[in-house]
Formats: C-alpha cells, sequence, structure tokens
C-alpha cells in the first residue's frame, strides 16, 4: 500500500515538473531586421498573428535575443532587413525606422509586376551560381527599385519618392522570419529559419 501510495505521489509529482518546465519556454515568431553574427545578436519584431502567410508585424519595440551559433545551421543564418508590408493593392510599402524605433509608410508608383513568381524562378533564382538573386534592385538612373517577396510570391518594380532613393537596400529587404524558443532568462534553445526552410517552399496554386 505504502509502495502503491509512494510512487502514485512521485507520478503526480513527475507530471507537474513537467508541465512547469514547459511553461517556462515562450515561443515567438517574427521578423528579424537586425542580425549581428559576431556578438550572436539578432532583433526581432514579433508577429501577432503568427501566421507565416498572412503575418502582422505590429508589436513594438522589437525584442533583442542572443542565439548560439550552435543552434544554426550552416546556411540557415537570418537575413536581416527593414521591409515590413509589401502591399501592391494600395500601393504602400511600410518600413521599420531605425532612427525614431517606428514605422513609415511609404507611397509607391508600380512599373511593373508579376504575381505567383516561384523562388526557382529565373527572374529570382541564379541557376549557375544555385542561388536566389540579390534584391533590392536599386536603379537610381531610373529612379526604380525592384524587389521580389519570397512570401507572397510577387516581382515587382516601383518608383517612391527622389529622397527615398538614398536610403541603405536594407531599407527595401525583407528580413527572415523565424521561430524561436527560450527559457526566463530569454536564452534561446531552440530556431528555426521559417523562410529558408521548406515551410515557405510551396508552389502556389496557379
Amino acid at each position: 500500500m505504502y509502495c502503491k501510495t509512494f510512487f502514485g505521489l512521485m507520478l503526480i509529482l513527475t507530471l507537474i515538473l513537467g508541465c512547469t518546465q514547459q511553461k517556462t519556454e515562450t515561443v515567438i515568431q517574427g521578423r528579424v531586421l537586425d542580425y549581428d553574427a559576431k556578438t550572436q545578436t539578432v532583433n526581432v519584431i514579433k508577429d501577432k498573428n503568427t501566421d507565416v502567410i498572412r503575418p502582422d508585424y505590429n508589436t513594438l519595440p522589437p525584442e533583442q535575443f542572443q542565439i548560439p551559433s550552435s543552434l544554426i545551421p550552416k546556411g540557415f543564418e537570418p537575413l536581416d532587413g527593414y521591409r515590413i508590408k509589401l502591399d501592391i493593392e494600395n500601393k504602400k510599402i511600410t518600413i521599420f525606422n531605425p532612427d525614431t524605433k517606428s514605422f513609415d509608410v511609404i507611397d509607391i508608383v508600380i512599373v511593373d509586376k508579376k504575381m505567383n513568381v516561384q523562388r526557382d524562378d529565373d527572374m529570382v533564382y541564379d541557376k549557375n551560381k544555385q542561388e536566389m538573386r540579390a534584391f533590392p534592385i536599386i536603379d537610381k538612373n531610373k529612379e526604380t527599385i525592384t524587389l521580389y517577396s519570397v512570401r507572397q510570391k510577387i516581382y515587382t518594380t516601383f518608383k517612391v519618392d527622389k529622397k527615398y532613393l538614398d536610403l541603405p537596400p536594407k531599407a527595401w529587404r525583407a528580413g527572415d522570419d523565424i521561430k524561436i524558443s527560450y527559457t526566463g532568462d530569454k536564452k534561446i534553445i531552440k530556431y528555426t529559419n521559417i523562410t529558408k526552410s521548406d515551410l515557405l517552399h510551396f508552389k502556389s496554386q496557379k
């Protein structure tokens, strides 16, 4: 009788401890604004929806984390960038302003756009180098900017007010979407690069 009671209590205690440990682990998903490989620090703006297809990056200020290099597989290092939203329908682009720590919504004039462009399309993928082409493409002579959205599968060229043409390429580039798990002391224990993983490699319906 004593043994049954003892093991019963141990089982209950184990379940309680297991639930407690699970609660201390926090999982967030968001877009990388800044990444420093030397210090292994990453600034992330959280995705309110936690939805790969329809994200909502509106949680300010960004949060900073330190990701141990041992958790990042080779080739899955996070690419950073300040582009938050490319809204083709309303002809606007939203970028993060590191000086004001807020968003700038910029009007765009679309010169060209192609929808449902897969990431292996010749326009966005260099088959000789076996890698994605570098975006944005900024043409100051034509006063245009060309982007490719991996998530939306949109290839577009547009114009903006001349004052924005001097912004660095990072302003127009979308950072990778990542998912991280951390403990109460913000120690990263899991890392997934959603953009570079198979989660966004699917083909859109024609």
